[in-house]
């Protein structure tokens, strides 16, 4: 089914969704997509910290759902995310936080990106500061990036463009099982 808030909303908006679509014309509170395993939810304004995120004591954030925030997320966006996409204007501080699993495609994002992350994919148009324990392994021509770049462009053709264009992969938490990566615009 469909559902459309014409406003804003507070915290939680659409957790443990599986399927369908949600849009919000305004803001969304933290923890937005939480435990999304599937659909769609698109938020026109700006979302909360957490957005995609875990909840207290849950095992994982968004979790095979699409989270579309038209705006700007605050900090830790993604955190401990296991499946699905986000993509996002702008976010705060440690976008994709102790990432299990899936994507974030962002305009731009603060420092400390990917912290903890285990595994997933980060695709930035800019970053703040990178911990030291991701390594940065070159510029790369890959068929998953153009596929990537296709399969976004009916989404946002801004973040389709990112991942046309040239990148540079950063790999790691090395902290973890350095199985993560950054790609970012080069």
């Amino acid at each position: 089914g469909t559902i459309r808030v014409v406003g804003d909303v507070g915290q939680r908006l659409g957790e443990g969704m599986a399927g369908g679509t949600l849009t919000v014309t305004g803001t969304a509170g933290p923890f937005a997509g939480t435990g999304a395993t599937g659909g769609t939810i698109t938020i026109a304004g700006d979302a909360g910290d957490y957005a995609g995120g875990a909840v207290y004591a849950a095992k994982a954030g968004l979790d095979g759902a699409t989270l579309v925030i038209k705006g700007t997320a605050g900090r830790h966006l993604g955190d401990r995310m296991r499946r699905g996409l986000i993509l996002v204007e702008r976010a705060g501080d440690y976008a994709g936080s102790r990432m299990i699993a899936g994507t974030i495609a962002a305009g731009s994002v603060g420092d400390d990106a990917g912290y903890g992350m285990r595994r997933g994919t980060l695709l930035l148009g800019s970053h703040g500061r990178l911990t030291p324990t991701f390594v940065e392994t070159g510029e790369h021509d890959l068929v998953f990036l153009r596929l990537l770049a296709r399969s976004l462009k009916t989404l946002s053709p801004r973040h389709a463009e990112i991942a046309a264009g040239p990148l540079r992969r950063y790999s790691g938490d090395l902290a973890t099982i350095a199985k993560g990566e950054i790609w970012a615009a080069a």
